[in-house]
């Protein structure tokens, strides 16, 4: 996900203030008339601010400051808590049904599909069963973040674990195509070099 319009124009306002206010104390020094302080402002302004945005934009999108402003919002655990609770008592199962109990309730909630994906491949090593939940994340409402991870985690699956490493190309090169000229695409690109002729 990207930030909004209104943090942007938030973070442009802000440079606009704090120019101000540097040219304003250091205006003597710098020989710059009041009466062009305001010009000076956006001239200096605008440009750095689009700098400024572009690069915060780019580590929002690939997860970096993603909770902050935007990317990758964490859900309230007291909701899965239930669920949780079995699993940290190893009933897999039990907390597998926990989950999916959650997931009728809100078809939409990632982090329900994500953990029933997580239990099947982590802890009952049923690899198939854990790639069928896992295809069913991508088919949600999902940002770039959760996106990559579980197509990373497809590709583990397929090449460590099912020896189908077309797949895990498959899934590698599906981060490349969704979000090219990104970090993402570009690990993915290094991660498919070592698959070889499955590129």
């Amino acid at each position: 996900m990207r930030p909004s319009n209104t943090f942007y124009l938030l973070l442009l306002l802000g440079c606009f203030g704090i120019l101000a206010v540097y040219l304003y104390m250091n205006r003597d020094a710098m020989g710059i008339d009041l009466v062009f302080m305001p010009f000076a402002v956006v001239v200096i302004s605008i440009p750095f601010a689009i700098v400024l945005c572009i690069f915060i934009s780019r580590f929002i999108s690939e997860g970096v400051i993603g909770g902050l402003f935007g990317g990758r919002s964490y859900p309230d655990i007291k909701k899965y808590s239930s669920a949780r609770a079995l699993l940290a008592e190893d009933k897999f199962e039990e907390a597998i049904e926990g989950f999916r109990k959650l997931l009728d309730e809100s078809p939409e909630d990632y982090y329900c599909q994500e953990q029933v994906g997580s239990i099947y491949a982590e802890k009952l090593k049923d690899y198939p069963k854990a790639v069928e939940e896992y295809h069913k994340l991508l088919e949600m409402k999902i940002d770039e973040t959760v996106a990559v991870n579980t197509l990373n985690r497809l590709a583990d699956l397929y090449s460590d674990h099912l020896n189908d490493h077309r797949s895990a190309a498959k899934s590698l090169r599906t981060i490349i195509q969704l979000f090219p000229d990104s970090l993402n695409a570009e690990r993915a690109q290094v991660r498919l070099k070592t698959l070889g002729p499955y590129m």
